[in-house]
């Protein structure tokens, strides 16, 4: 696995405190998407092809930019405790039984205060078990077909947005195992718009830095929060809504049910 940028596993980390680390995670992970995948199902008027547009905002209403924030929000953090699960239990089994050793099952993830830029978002804090596939690709047909000059703008945007091309590929593929017809299926939209957004940051960090008000790194923090949420609000709906309208079946992703049961002996609990 191509690790997380700044993110080591722990050179001290002994096999049972590392046991002890991702079962707790992978519980609280569990609980978290076994709620997630238990709330309602988006209504089918909210997820139109009409509604995921990214020209025809000033047709969406008040309701439909709230749910394009929290369904976007909701998404993501779906992908990211599913991810979370599948990756610790398979650390965690390999770990167990000796195959591998804590050193060798790196966090997938980065910290999500990192998340402050696009670049960040997907360089930073998801995971880049892609990542060394991608950027080979991107590197060969960049300098060897298309014979770029390295150190150039050119080739360092190229180069990105051949990455993302590539992942919206694949993840285009992946989807429609899923049932998304070919014509809906937003990766090859989604995907190349993060590079697009990497460059307006850069370009908008390039044209503020050193400007007033923008010299203090909490206020460039809280403003790339925003921008971030803002830009994934934007795109995402052209990537998740497609998949919402097919919709999946929570029994697929979590044969065991465990947060409904949980609610149901708290509440039994609360009044006996």
């Amino acid at each position: 696995m191509f690790q997380v940028k700044n993110i080591r596993a722990p050179t001290s980390l002994t096999r049972a405190r590392f046991l002890r680390d991702r079962l707790i995670t992978t519980f609280l992970a569990y609980l978290t998407l076994d709620a997630l995948i238990s709330s309602p199902a988006a209504p089918a008027f909210m997820i139109t092809a009409q509604k995921q547009s990214l020209l025809h905002l000033n047709a969406l209403s008040k309701a439909d930019i709230i749910f394009r924030v929290t369904g976007t929000l909701y998404y993501w953090l779906s992908g990211f405790v599913l991810l979370l699960v599948v990756s610790n239990t398979i650390a965690i089994v390999l770990v167990g039984i000796g195959l591998s050793s804590p050193q060798d099952r790196p966090p997938l993830f980065g910290s999500i205060c990192d998340a402050y830029t696009i670049r960040n978002c997907w360089g930073n804090v998801w995971h880049q078990c892609l990542r060394r596939g991608l950027t080979s690709h991107a590197n060969f047909i960049s300098d060897r077909i298309l014979r770029i000059p390295r150190g150039t703008l050119l080739s360092r945007y190229t180069r990105i947005f051949i990455v993302f091309l590539i992942s919206g590929i694949i993840h285009h593929v992946c989807v429609l195992g899923m049932g998304v017809p070919s014509e809906e299926a937003g990766g090859l939209v989604f995907f190349p718009l993060q590079a697009l957004g990497i460059m307006i940051e850069d370009a908008a960090q390039a044209a503020l830095v050193g400007r007033k008000g923008f010299r203090s790194a909490w206020v460039r923090r809280v403003l790339g929060y925003v921008w971030v949420v803002a830009f994934l609000a934007w795109s995402s709906p052209t990537w998740f809504y497609p998949q919402s309208r097919v919709g999946t079946d929570p029994e697929l992703l979590l044969p065991v049910r465990v947060a409904r049961p949980l609610v149901g002996l708290l509440k039994r609990l609360v009044r006996a």
